[in-house]
């Protein structure tokens, strides 16, 4: 082997160089290696697992809040209906209580105007009933008492009324 240019001593001293270094890193080097390897294998598997883990969570809480925000828009809906239709019921009220008292003010009115308009008529009777005596008291001369003067205008006139008002 010489001829090889491969010195045999030298050779056989490498090979159990090398065999001491393989039984040696076998031994002592490659199980602490080979530890540190499967928990770093470990670690990332575990890592990987965990951000799985988050990230379903997350979709989870996404689906959760999204849930929860149309379930608030939906409550949030029927409360604005609901305040609307309080809204009208009030506004309704609110116009037929108007309604009421604008027909109670204009009876009121009406029987105010009513009366006024009687005591007017009754004023008005009088004054002709007074100037009518008088009247006749100067034609006829104060030969009919004021009492029978006074019957026979108030009769006068409540015909006259009467006709006035059936022919309206």
């Amino acid at each position: 082997m010489e001829a090889l240019g491969i010195n045999q001593g030298l050779l056989v001293a490498q090979i159990i160089n090398f065999i001491i270094i393989l039984f040696v890193l076998s031994r002592w080097v490659f199980p602490p290696v080979m530890r540190m390897l499967e928990q770093r294998r470990q670690r990332i598997q575990d890592s990987l697992a965990e951000a799985e883990r988050v990230r379903k969570e997350a979709a989870s809480e996404r689906a959760q809040y999204q849930q929860q925000l149309a379930e608030e828009r939906q409550r949030t809906a029927s409360e604005l209906a609901r305040a609307a239709q309080q809204g009208q019921q009030v506004r309704e009220e609110i116009i037929g209580a108007a309604e009421r008292e604008r027909e109670t003010l204009l009876a009121t009115a009406r029987r105010e105007a009513d009366g006024i308009r009687e005591q007017a008529v009754a004023d008005a009777r009088r004054q002709i009933v007074d100037l009518a005596i008088l009247a006749a008291q100067r034609v006829v001369g104060g030969s009919m008492d004021e009492a029978r003067q006074r019957q026979l205008v108030n009769e006068f006139l409540s015909r006259e009324l009467e006709m006035r008002r059936a022919g309206e």
